[in-house]
């Protein structure tokens, strides 16, 4: 939409990454002013993003309101829900990367596998793993994150 490419042109964002298809039909859905948070973006896209083109959305976003003292963030409602194994699993790295547990934890967990069968999410691991702590603990804000991401 036109909103999306003039934030597009705001941020700087470089032409091979807005010429993506998971930009082709990006829209601009709302946008939320907090006073005291900043600016809350949600946008809808053809498709789940790249991870590299969501990690520079997400790093211009960050850059461009910091500019002006403010903090940008945003979530993603995706048309298409086809996605990879490959990049399913990006995402839930970057879940742990972006600071959902703890180092020690991150550790653990950030390795796991994971994939879908239908509208389950299976994540396997070693029986090593506290699944009972990662159920409690970082389950429900995987969740959340997942969904923010457009899964």
């Amino acid at each position: 939409s036109n909103t999306f490419e003039i934030l597009m042109d705001q941020l700087d964002m470089p032409l091979e990454m807005r010429s993506s298809s998971a930009f082709l039909h990006a829209e601009i859905q709302e946008v939320v002013v907090h006073k005291s948070v900043g600016w809350e973006f949600r946008f809808a896209f053809a498709e789940v993003l790249p991870i590299a083109l969501f990690k520079e959305l997400r790093q211009r976003l960050k850059d461009e309101f910091s500019k002006t003292g403010n903090q940008a963030t945003f979530t993603i409602q995706v048309a298409n829900q086809d996605f990879s194994a490959d990049l399913l699993q990006a995402y839930y790295r970057e879940v742990f990367e972006d600071g959902l547990a703890l180092a020690g934890f991150k550790g653990l967990y950030q390795d796991l596998q994971v994939r879908a069968e239908g509208q389950e999410l299976i994540i396997s691991g070693p029986s090593s793993v506290d699944t009972e702590h990662f159920r409690k603990n970082h389950l429900p804000n995987l969740a959340k994150q997942l969904e923010a991401f457009g899964f």
